[in-house]
């Protein structure tokens, strides 16, 4: 837990905070403010040209701010930790914060708010009182000068700045929550968010704030058992999932763009009130993967189009009310081979076998063992680097779930457990290659792959199947 973003409104203490936090933890403090003076001064690339902006009185534009960002991320000393201080500001720049950081195996650990009340921060600010030689800050409800007026350090006289004005503040706290809050749910949907109450004591905030991090980090180091409630909403998300997946196979057809059938798949999902799990997470640019012939995941949507014969797979995530489902499913386009069907029967067909061992009081093994042996006795390998996962408030929990192995291995199965179930199977070798995008992962031979999946529910009758109709 030391790749953070620190969010809260003007006055919420998240400066304070992020300086504390950086020298507690050992990891570099990153204030865009900082970055963008630090490239304007030393007159690099990108400091003259947000220098044009500024001295035309325009705003910085995201796509420059990011570029610093990604250069600040090269630095050596970003790679033991981070702590972002207000930035990102807007869903724009989280998403491409996403992927400058995922793209660096630099990924976010945690999001922490400051959570403070509106006036009471339109109190807390309109109290501040600066020394007009020094630039000392006073505070006269939590750091008064000893003489007021009067700085303590240089007799300096102490003046508020305009933009300390109560009706200014408001104003600011208006933006703010036009642009910033919509990040709370952004993250939320990640499973990264944590509240803190921002009005205590700066070393109270300071200990919340650590003893959560710490929190965090064991639940997710641990098998979350969710309750039937849990279980009901992440059936909720399975149902928009379905939908999905029979959405796609009514388009699914030769000639349409992958990036037609990702536009239509992300409407569907926000039409039911959810969210498409994939978008943004860890950078990823799409809603849905699609993965054609020997691509076995993260295929990303574009400008191709589907072929007759081709083997499609397609990945779809969708949260809702605070929890994921996910599911996949490969469809045969048209005349395709009789390897391409063969194998879409097969890896449906190991799928059912691993689900039929399954249930509360068995090891997770049986169901790994299954859906190997009969991928294998088919002809078909069986991907050995990819895995199911556990799933539910994140949409990556722990357990991972082989699709190989002992009968033996894994944790006993128990009531309550959710489990993203995917057999991937090869026509050739189980090995695999990442192209350079850094997503799409490829067969090492180039020959074809199939994907199901589907979110299941641990019972003491078997696994319930949460993402069909």
């Amino acid at each position: 837990m030391k790749r953070l973003i620190l969010l809260g409104a003007p006055g919420s203490g998240k400066g304070t905070q992020a300086k504390v936090l950086a020298e507690r933890l050992g990891v570099a403090h990153l204030s865009t403010g900082d970055i963008l003076r630090a490239e304007v001064r030393d007159a690099t690339a990108l400091g003259n040209k947000a220098r044009e902006f500024m001295d035309n009185g325009q705003l910085v534009p995201d796509s420059l701010i990011l570029d610093m960002i990604a250069e600040r991320l090269n630095a050596a000393d970003v790679r033991t930790g981070f702590i972002f201080d207000g930035f990102p500001r807007t869903l724009a720049q989280a998403q491409g914060l996403d992927q400058l950081a995922a793209a660096r195996g630099l990924a976010i650990d945690a999001v922490i708010n400051l959570e403070v009340a509106d006036e009471a921060i339109v109190t807390r600010l309109s109290a501040r009182s600066t020394c007009s030689t020094c630039g000392t800050i006073y505070n006269d409800l939590s750091k008064p000068p000893k003489h007021p007026g009067l700085c303590d350090l240089d007799q300096g006289l102490l003046h508020r700045r305009p933009d300390d004005n109560p009706m200014v503040i408001r104003h600011r706290l208006s933006v703010y929550h036009q642009q910033t809050k919509p990040l709370e749910q952004y993250y939320a949907q990640k499973g990264l968010m944590i509240s803190i109450k921002g009005d205590d004591p700066v070393d109270a905030v300071t200990q919340n704030i650590l003893a959560q991090l710490e929190s965090a980090k064991k639940k997710r180091q641990m098998i979350e058992l969710k309750s039937k409630a849990d279980v009901a909403k992440i059936a909720e998300a399975g149902r928009i999932v379905a939908q999905a997946h029979k959405l796609v196979e009514k388009i699914l057809a030769p000639g349409i763009e992958t990036a037609e059938i990702d536009r239509q798949v992300r409407n569907l999902i926000e039409s039911e009130g959810g969210v498409p799990s994939f978008l943004g997470y860890r950078g990823y640019p799409a809603s849905v993967c699609i993965s054609i012939n020997e691509v076995i995941v993260h295929g990303i949507p574009g400008k191709r189009k589907i072929k007759d014969g081709d083997l499609v797979s397609v990945d779809v995530g969708v949260y809702k009310d605070g929890f994921h489902a996910d599911a996949a499913r490969t469809f045969v386009v048209g005349r395709a081979s009789e390897e391409k069907q063969k194998i879409t029967r097969v890896v449906r067909e190991s799928l059912e076998a691993g689900i039929r061992v399954g249930r509360a009081g068995k090891r997770l093994g049986e169901i790994s063992a299954a859906i190997q042996e009969h991928a294998e006795v088919n002809g078909f390998s069986v991907v050995r680097d990819l895995v199911g996962h556990g799933v539910g408030r994140m949409l990556h929990e722990d357990p991972q779930v082989p699709n190989f192995g002992a009968p033996t291995s894994g944790p006993v199965l128990k009531t309550g457990m959710v489990l993203a179930i995917e057999p991937m199977i090869n026509a050739g070798t189980y090995e695999i290659e990442t192209l350079e995008d850094g997503w799409t992962i490829v067969t090492a031979d180039r020959k074809v792959s199939a994907h199901w999946e589907n979110t299941y529910a641990v019972t003491d009758d078997g696994l319930i199947p949460l993402t069909v109709n």
